[in-house]
């Protein structure tokens, strides 16, 4: 005889009546059967788990309870803060975007209108600065989200716009690499960095081009309509990216009117295995830039480049002049030869009576290149007047100066007496290069703008560090850019300051600079990747 059969235990279970009659009751039964196949995963769903997971969703969104009401009553909830433990400092960090954060949040509302259970973070994966997140529920659904839109190249918009901003301020390669693996919020790859530094260097090119072209019709509109055939008048310089033996030199020209950078020029040693002859080099291409676009230059002014000055003379109607700082400061070298030395030489190759006359000196030359009426021998009439003037001989100084209008006027330095100091200071004068080449400096020019260039270069690319050419040149471009869109802004306010003389130097107090041309590089690159139309 078999064994009776045990009964099977019958689950519990418990009856809810419902007001209603086969209509609504058939309609009740087709709507619990569509909420039990949508939460249906490897097991059927109850009735009584599918009712009370419609209740739970329909109590959380629509149901306060009483710490509830009394928050909302002093307006909506805003949790800005968030307490962090200190295990958690090291926590993952990445960028997102709005249109993510918009993203992330549709996707967990839309998770919560059919699950019960929330999301929770599984694991992530760093895409430069990017993350793609994984979120997973106890009911073992999935959500994958990226913190970054993709750009039509695949790539991460976040990660351009962090490049962006690393290329165009200036930062190094390096101190890139240190603050992103330093910080931890993800790091672009050496392979991307390359392709994404030859779109940006190709667009900023692009912008500088048209810089310079603009600064171009600037410098034109500052000429009068008889002065067009003259041509414009420019300044020039070179800046060697070493500070020995240098491979890579940029020579930029800027317009004497403008003050706007209208051409740079990058050579290497692959166009001369001399650094010292770059300059020379560089010139030159200017000019054949100059002469293919049809632009007559009428006058030129650089640092007193023997090779430059001797060029630029060659030039049928190109008026050459040197930089009367470069000027003053060889004249002064001059002077101190004579103004100091052993004690044994003194009376032979100095005197002490010239001790004090270096800086008068300078500002003696500085009023005569500025008075000289850009006639050089007046301007060498003048600088052998200095000699006379600190002879305490004045009949030859000009007649609106205090020495000559004051009659209670004494000199405040050494008066020189001795001839053999009168000697020593009138070949000291005819040696120096502005008594010599005296026809260079009768415009009174300076550079003052390209060594202050040369400045904002150093901002873009150091000295101490070895660039690539593409790498150079973007910098380079980048460089000419800022100069061009904040040279010469307004200022709010001056003020004055009192140098050492005594003298009042009124100073100006500068708008902020402005970076428009860092959103037109962004433009092009957008316009690069986006398909037309």
């Amino acid at each position: 005889m078999s064994e009776a059969k045990k009964p099977r235990k019958r689950t519990p279970y418990f009856n809810i009546e419902v007001q209603g009659d086969e209509t609504i009751k058939d309609r009740f039964r087709k709507k619990m059967k569509t909420v039990k196949e949508k939460l249906k995963s490897d097991v059927n769903v109850s009735t009584a788990v599918a009712l009370e997971t419609v209740l739970d969703f329909w109590i959380l969104h629509n149901v306060q309870n009483e710490n509830d009401v009394e928050k909302h009553s002093n307006g909506p909830d805003v949790y800005e803060y968030t307490p962090v433990e200190r295990d958690n400092t090291l926590e993952p960090m990445f960028l997102t975007t709005k249109s993510a954060t918009e993203k992330l949040i549709n996707t967990l509302a839309a998770h919560s209108a059919t699950c019960n259970s929330l999301l929770s973070w599984n694991e992530h994966s760093f895409h430069g600065h990017a993350a793609l997140v994984h979120l997973k529920c106890d009911f073992d659904h999935q959500v994958r989200w990226k913190s970054s839109p993709t750009l039509p190249n695949g790539q991460s918009l976040v990660n351009y716009q962090i490049f962006q901003g690393y290329i165009t301020s200036g930062m190094l390669p390096n101190q890139y690499d240190n603050l992103s693996k330093t910080a931890d919020f993800g790091h672009i790859s050496k392979r991307k960095q390359k392709d994404m530094t030859q779109l940006f260097a190709q667009q900023v090119e692009h912008c500088m081009t048209a810089s310079c072209e603009e600064a171009f019709v600037t410098e034109f509109a500052h000429l009068d309509p008889d002065e067009l055939q003259d041509g414009i008048s420019i300044m020039t310089d070179a800046r060697h990216g070493w500070r020995k033996n240098a491979n890579d030199c940029d020579i930029v020209c800027i317009g004497l009117s403008s003050h706007k950078v209208l051409k740079s020029v990058h050579i290497t040693k692959a166009d001369d295995p001399i650094p010292q002859r770059h300059e020379m080099v560089g010139t030159r291409q200017l000019y054949d830039f100059f002469d293919e676009k049809g632009i007559n230059i009428k006058v030129h002014a650089h640092d007193a480049n023997q090779s430059v000055n001797k060029f630029v003379r060659e030039r049928d109607g190109t008026t050459n002049q040197n930089d009367t700082w470069h000027g003053g400061k060889s004249l002064k070298k001059e002077i101190e030869k004579v103004g100091k030395g052993p004690q044994y030489s003194h009376g032979q190759t100095w005197h002490m009576e010239l001790s004090d006359k270096v800086i008068p000196v300078q500002k003696q030359f500085h009023w005569a290149v500025r008075n000289c009426n850009n006639n050089e021998a007046q301007l060498r009439d003048q600088l052998d007047n200095i000699l006379c003037h600190f002879k305490n001989i004045h009949h030859h100084c000009d007649p609106q100066s205090r020495c000559r209008t004051d009659p209670n006027y004494q000199i405040r330095y050494i008066i020189i007496r001795d001839p053999v100091a009168e000697d020593l200071f009138r070949t000291a004068i005819r040696k120096s290069i502005v008594y010599r080449q005296a026809q260079n400096y009768t415009n009174a020019l300076d550079t003052f703008y390209v060594e202050s260039f040369n400045n904002v270069l150093n901002v873009f690319h150091d000295k101490r560090i070895v660039f690539g050419k593409e790498q150079y040149e973007m910098r380079t471009n980048l460089t000419i850019l800022h100069w061009n869109e904040n040279v010469d802004r307004d200022f709010t306010s001056t003020w004055e300051k009192r140098d050492e003389n005594l003298i009042i130097q009124t100073r100006k107090n500068l708008k902020p600079v402005t970076f428009q041309y860092k959103s037109l590089i962004w433009e092009k690159v957008m316009d690069n990747i986006f398909p037309l139309g």
